[in-house]
C-alpha cells in the first residue's frame, strides 16, 4: 500500500503536507530466452511498461525513473541508437 506523505510528514513531505513527488525504480526488466521463451517477442517488456504506466498514473506525481540495469538481453546494446531503446 502507498503511504501518503501527509501520514508521515518526515518522509518526502513539504511544509504544507503535500508530496514532493514520486519516482519509479526498475531493474532486470530485460528478456532472457532461457526463462521467457522467444527472445524476439516483446511481451515481457510491454507487460512491465504497462504496469509502470499504471503505477505512474496511480501516483500522479512521478518525477523520474531510475533504471538500475541488467535490462537488455541476450547480447546487450550496440550503442545509443540501438533499436532496443525504442
Amino acid at each position: 500500500a502507498n503511504t501518503s506523505a501527509t501520514e508521515d510528514p518526515g518522509q518526502g513531505a513539504r511544509a504544507d503536507g503535500k508530496r514532493k513527488g514520486s519516482f519509479l525504480v526498475v531493474g532486470d526488466w530485460g528478456f532472457d530466452e532461457g526463462l521467457h521463451g522467444n527472445v524476439n517477442d516483446t511481451t515481457c517488456q510491454k507487460t512491465i511498461a504497462q504496469r509502470m504506466l499504471e503505477q505512474f498514473e496511480e501516483l500522479g506525481d512521478v518525477r523520474f525513473i531510475i533504471n538500475v540495469g541488467d535490462s537488455f538481453y541476450p547480447e546487450g546494446l550496440k550503442g545509443k541508437d540501438d533499436p532496443q531503446w525504442d
